[in-house]
């Protein structure tokens, strides 16, 4: 599979399960330096982070960041009614 393809399918998993914690991902950067194509979005609401890798390293992941595991907690995102 070609990396930039990819990269395009992790970034979609990735906003797939931060949309699902209820947070509103900005743009995903690419990081300029990296060997190969790895790059993160912020939450625009809390500022949890996701994280994308095409070749991590050993014992690491493709995706990461509490982004993807934790649910938003702004107040924009709130369903408390207290």
């Amino acid at each position: 599979m070609k990396e930039e393809t990819l990269f395009r399918e992790l970034k979609k998993k990735a906003l797939d399960a931060c949309h699902y914690r209820g947070h509103r991902m900005g743009r995903f950067w690419s990081w300029p330096n990296s060997p190969h194509l790895c790059g993160q979005a912020s939450c625009l609401d809390c500022g949890e982070t996701a994280v994308v890798d095409t070749d991590p390293l050993p014992n690491s992941f493709s995706l990461c960041g509490p982004a993807l595991t934790v649910m938003c907690v702004s107040k924009k995102n709130s369903t408390d009614s207290a």
